[in-house]
């Protein structure tokens, strides 16, 4: 990698971090998973390689995610013992 293109990731998963941090501080855990996830998005988004296979696999993973935890979510309403 060129050392341009190194600090252009190094600043954007410096920004991902503050900002992760700002929202965890000031609305909770959960300021601090959404704030991840939209992280995550901008970082596959503005690092895109040549391809463009980046931010579609990473949406992908978001909604792997997501619905497995409304899954845990459910069984933990149908069985509340």
């Amino acid at each position: 990698m060129k050392r341009r293109a190194v600090a252009r990731v190094a600043t954007s998963l410096g920004a991902a971090g503050m900002a992760m941090t700002a929202a965890g501080m000031l609305a909770g855990l959960r300021g601090f998973a959404v704030c991840a996830a939209l992280s995550l998005l901008w970082i596959a988004w503005r690092h895109d390689n040549e391809v463009g296979v980046c931010l579609p696999l990473a949406v992908l993973v978001l909604i792997v995610a997501g619905v497995l935890c409304l899954l845990i979510y459910l069984l933990m309403i149908a069985h509340p013992h």
